[in-house]
């Protein structure tokens, strides 16, 4: 009897260890195979933002020469990015970016992005009162526009659209990139550029820095421009450059010149002030109260004369890769 209870206490010991063994088997393999898939989603997770260094360096490499056809292989960090540069049309370009980690093959991940870049040159830019290219809202009817009104997206109300028409073209998003350093250049020459800690002016008070030659007040603003307060402001008036920032003007407010902002330009009219005599670029635009908005085509001339340059930009862009379908 003694016998047969060890043979059997022995038999339960050795199930016991081979299901040990099992488990730990089983255990093992798991934490494997979790690293090994942790590792393959962090370098596709790198490999993404170097391919979207790629298209970075592909835009910057086109504002410098928009006839370059690729970048370059770049070792960056754990791995590297190149791109090619398509023809698309005379403004337009194709960029396929790929990321790969490591800098050479094999590669442990690799993602590709595929972007479309315009150097947009519209033919209307300067023909407008509002030039803007998605969406204009009008709250209430006591507004006055006088000129041509160019939109990209919608537009609530027409009825006081007075010596021109509102003109639906959605050509015109994104909003026309100027050169923005050459903005800059011209500001500081004038002494009307404002760094972030000075966004509160002082502002000319006139369009004209030289009349005689025809050369406008050009007033660059890193930051948000916000005339409430304020009575009367004059130039050619460039809001935020590379970083987009919103434009506000509130009461009894005038602006003898244009604005230009990549954020919404907002006009909370009162009183009864000609609130822009000259014209507005901007990527939305809401007119609120008693707004009064004329088109200035000397003044718009002037701004045209100065020849400033379109940038290149980004219009869309697409991941042609999807990371949770990893190779094995």
């Amino acid at each position: 009897m003694l016998i047969r209870n060890r043979g059997i206490a022995l038999v339960s010991i050795l199930i016991v260890i081979i299901v040990m063994l099992v488990l730990g088997t089983v255990t093992l393999s798991r934490s494997v195979s979790e690293r090994c898939l942790i590792k393959r989603t962090n370098d596709s997770l790198q490999a993404f933002w170097l391919a979207e260094a790629g298209i970075n360096q592909a835009l910057l490499n086109l504002r410098n020469n928009f006839d370059i056809t690729q970048v370059s292989p770049v070792a960056l960090g754990p791995g590297g990015f190149s791109a090619t540069i398509s023809y698309v049309s005379e403004n337009s370009r194709l960029i396929e970016a790929s990321g790969f980690i490591p800098f050479t093959p094999p590669y442990t991940g690799q993602r590709n992005i595929k972007a479309t870049m315009i150097r947009s040159q519209p033919a209307n830019f300067y023909d407008n009162a509002i030039y803007t290219a998605s969406d204009i809202t009008i709250q209430g009817s006591s507004y006055n526009i006088e000129g041509n009104v160019r939109y990209g997206g919608d537009i609530t109300d027409t009825a006081n659209i007075h010596d021109g028409v509102a003109i639906k073209d959605a050509s015109i998003n994104p909003l026309a990139l100027l050169s923005f350093q050459q903005l800059r250049d011209i500001s500081i020459s004038q002494g009307n550029y404002h760094d972030a800690e000075h966004l509160d002016g002082p502002f000319p008070d006139s369009f004209w820095y030289d009349e005689t030659a025809g050369i406008p007040h050009v007033v660059f603003l890193e930051g948000s421009f916000d005339l409430s307060g304020k009575t009367k402001v004059g130039g050619f008036y460039v809001v935020g450059g590379e970083v987009i920032y919103d434009a506000t003007i509130s009461g009894n407010v005038a602006v003898d010149g244009a604005i230009y902002s990549r954020g919404t330009f907002t006009i909370n009219g009162g009183g009864n002030a000609l609130n822009i005599n000259g014209g507005v670029w901007s990527n939305e635009t809401v007119l609120n109260g008693g707004v009064d908005v004329r088109y200035n085509e000397d003044y718009m001339n002037a701004i045209k004369n100065l020849g400033i340059a379109y940038s290149v930009q980004i219009t869309n862009w697409q991941d042609m890769s999807n990371p949770y379908l990893l190779e094995e």
